[in-house]
């Protein structure tokens, strides 16, 4: 059994409602605007309708949440500029985009591409969390990430299963996602550095997993990077520690595919090139930790080097050294026991 997509105590996203009515019209242009004009109808005039809409927007990646109260048919066409992600975590849905068509529940989504026609059913109990992915993005990020030019639009297979080990990989870091914008983690001003990367790794990730015209080109082996470029790409992460980086900036600094910079890391490293940054960061904020000015705050020293979530950076700091950042401080004599992180 796959574990619910959400593990918030209220409705996901909830501090980003732009909709709850039972007026069809108005639920319909509202969502219009996030999404694209459509066509919206209710099955039978007799059953309920009460739509409640939540989303927030990032870079590339948009993430909502939608449910009717209703049974309805939704005919939105091509949609164009996007591709759209729709994961139920309640009832059940029916989607045609092209010659697909995907029945999904709780376990399984359906993923809409933009180049093909659209019609989409939703039950009266579905509820479903969406991930909108700009197509301009993922086709560049694609290119880059297998150092190629496709010409012809990037095509993914409609029904998306869980059951396969990528795909379940995949499907915890949406929930993370989720679970963090909800909290107001991602998304928003003041976490760019968190929204980039997890927006990269989302969308990489999902197109390495799920079955596409251009899933094929991962199978495929790939050169492994020389010492003298593994050299480079751990001197551009060290000179970038405190900078906003994505796998494919430094792809590009060293002169080599995504792809190849991210499986020569694991091979040498145990680690992608993003969670070897990570680890350097927090083992640069333990040097700095022991090394500050007693009035220098952990904080500041957090933030220089791009943990934009005190919460989260403590967790981690905690995992990988085994004492919190102000018990390192402490044993240094820097700051008194009571000041915490």
């Amino acid at each position: 059994m796959n574990a619910p997509l959400c593990h918030t105590a209220s409705e996901p996203l909830a501090g980003f409602s732009l909709c709850n009515s039972t007026d069809v019209d108005e639920v319909r242009e509202t969502v219009g605007k996030r999404f694209c004009d459509h066509r919206l109808a209710r099955r039978s005039a007799r059953g309920g309708f009460d739509a409640r809409f939540n989303h927030v927007q990032g870079g590339a990646l948009g993430l909502g949440y939608l449910r009717y109260g209703g049974d309805v048919e939704i005919e939105p066409g091509h949609l164009d500029t996007f591709y759209l992600l729709q994961v139920p975590i309640r009832g059940k849905s029916e989607v045609v985009n092209g010659p697909d068509r995907a029945v999904t529940e709780p376990g399984t989504a359906s993923m809409l591409n933009p180049t093909r026609p659209t019609w989409m059913r939703m039950t009266e109990e579905c509820e479903k969390i969406m991930l909108q992915i700009d197509r301009i993005t993922l086709h560049s990020m694609v290119e880059r990430h297998l150092d190629l030019t496709l010409s012809q639009p990037i095509v993914f297979d409609s029904l998306v299963s869980f059951e396969t080990p990528g795909l379940q990989h995949w499907r915890r870091n949406l929930t993370t996602c989720v679970n963090a914008a909800s909290a107001g983690g991602l998304f928003g001003q003041n976490n760019r550095v968190s929204q980039m990367l997890i927006e990269e790794e989302l969308i990489t990730g999902f197109v390495q997993a799920q079955p596409s015209n251009v899933r094929h080109f991962f199978d495929k082996p790939t050169p492994e990077m020389t010492p003298g470029h593994l050299r480079r790409a751990q001197n551009f992460l060290h000179d970038s520690a405190s900078e906003p980086v994505t796998v494919a900036d430094v792809a590009k600094a060293v002169g080599v595919s995504v792809r190849s910079l991210q499986l020569s890391f694991k091979k040498h490293f145990g680690c992608g090139p993003l969670q070897y940054l990570r680890q350097l960061r927090l083992d640069l904020v333990r040097y700095e930790l022991q090394s500050a000015k007693p009035d220098q705050k952990i904080a500041e020293i957090a933030f220089g080097l791009g943990f934009m979530h005190l919460g989260r950076f403590s967790i981690a700091y905690r995992q990988r050294f085994g004492e919190t950042p102000s018990e390192t401080r402490r044993d240094c004599g820097g700051r008194k026991p009571s000041q915490t992180v």
